[in-house]
């Protein structure tokens, strides 16, 4: 299977590379896959570079303003719920229009004499960051730095888990982390998260970094096509006055199964989780959820310049009856706001509240209209989830 898996990706990148030779300007790409590397490159928020500012741990979100410390860029960490909890997560690579994305092996000396050896490098559109580890004994006198040259051996390889690793250029990079801070956090709750580690291998004969978040396997995926399997993480959008959804910038909700088949059950009893760690939840399908015109999003009164930021994306941001804690800062409510039909839970009795903080709730509370699947699939490994730092 290792050998006929290198010589498809060998055909895939050839044919590529005549097509771009014929004469005819080809039209335009359709498929992006941006990595770590070009994310950063980008200027995109998901990495923040040495010394910049961090504006989900400063205001509005938190008092004053705070800087990424000056020795290396990081992996920014995003606020999310999932299972009616804070949740947390980072972003290492994003495919648009992509309809699956492929398992590769990573190969594990198990003397320990050879880095590990990536099967692809970044560079192609074959990669990603979920690996299945085939672990091989390094021959006397032998030195390999590319899968080639492991297959070529004919050493025996042995199946193993899986492993989500990151590839990139940057050796210093990981996650977040405010200057003179103990380490990454969520923003809004300051709640400790995974500190992912740099790790070294070698890539296509090169040597890369990549981003390490240990030995527990985040995903799972189907033996015979090789398609790692996606869960859905919400995203909540507004109708504007034309009927339009306009994206508005909350915290995304981690679902943990495919679309009405979730693997838990709305509070955090969940079955694929091993050692604390879900095999889910680090290849999300971007949903984009259309918010019915009830929902409104909770904010604490001691965070007024949060508020005014919601408000300015078009949501009332009612002042609660009961104040919550900061757990609850930017949940959506779909029955936050008053209606025609109801009164609105947050100034009436926040107990009542529906909160779309889990797959669950949002597939009981919201029609399947309202929902719609995107082109958008997106690596965030999570870094909280149940409450407890998902790391190394």
């Amino acid at each position: 299977m290792v050998r006929l898996r290198l010589t498809l990706q060998t055909l895939g990148a050839t044919a590529l590379l005549l097509c771009a030779a014929c004469g005819a300007p080809p039209a335009p790409d359709p498929w992006s896959l941006l990595t770590v590397d070009t994310l950063a490159a980008k200027g995109d928020p998901a990495v923040t570079q040495p010394g910049a500012p961090l504006p989900l741990l400063s205001s509005p979100y938190a008092a004053g303003s705070v800087r990424q410390k000056d020795s290396n860029a990081g992996l920014t960490i995003f606020p999310a719920f999932s299972e009616g909890q804070t949740a947390a997560y980072m972003t290492t690579e994003v495919w648009q229009n992509f309809d699956a994305v492929w398992l590769q092996p990573l190969y594990v000396d198990l003397s320990g004499t050879n880095l590990a050896i990536f099967g692809v490098d970044a560079t192609t559109r074959f990669y990603s960051p979920y690996w299945q580890i085939f672990f091989y004994t390094l021959p006397d006198g032998a030195s390999f730095k590319s899968a080639k040259e492991v297959i070529d051996s004919g050493v025996p390889l042995a199946p193993g888990p899986g492993k989500y690793c990151s590839i990139t250029n940057d050796p210093d990079i990981v996650a977040v982390q405010a200057e003179g801070a103990v380490g990454p956090v969520r923003p809004i709750t300051g709640e400790p998260v995974g500190a992912p580690r740099n790790g070294t291998a070698w890539a296509a004969g090169n040597l890369v970094w990549f981003i390490d978040l240990g030995s527990s396997q985040r995903f799972n995926w189907n033996d015979q096509t090789l398609v790692v399997e996606e869960t859905p993480l919400f995203a909540f959008a507004r109708a504007d006055s034309a009927g339009n959804a306009i994206p508005v910038d909350l915290p995304k909700v981690g679902g943990t199964g495919p679309r009405h088949a979730p693997r838990c059950d709305g509070r955090g009893s969940c079955s694929a989780v091993v050692n604390n760690v879900p095999e889910f939840g680090s290849l999300w399908r971007i949903w984009q959820i259309l918010l019915p015109p009830g929902a409104d999003v909770y904010v604490p009164d001691s965070m007024p310049e949060l508020r005014q930021l919601v408000q300015a994306m078009g949501f009332a941001a009612t002042r609660a009856s009961t104040q919550l804690g900061k757990e609850y800062a930017l949940r959506v409510a779909v029955n936050g706001l008053d209606t025609a039909k109801a009164k609105g839970c947050l100034a009436s009795d926040v107990s009542t509240c529906r909160w779309l903080d889990s797959q669950t709730a949002i597939e009981a509370n919201v029609a399947d209209w309202r929902v719609t699947r995107t082109g958008t699939d997106v690596a965030c490994p999570l870094v909280l989830f149940n409450g407890k730092a998902l790391g190394p």
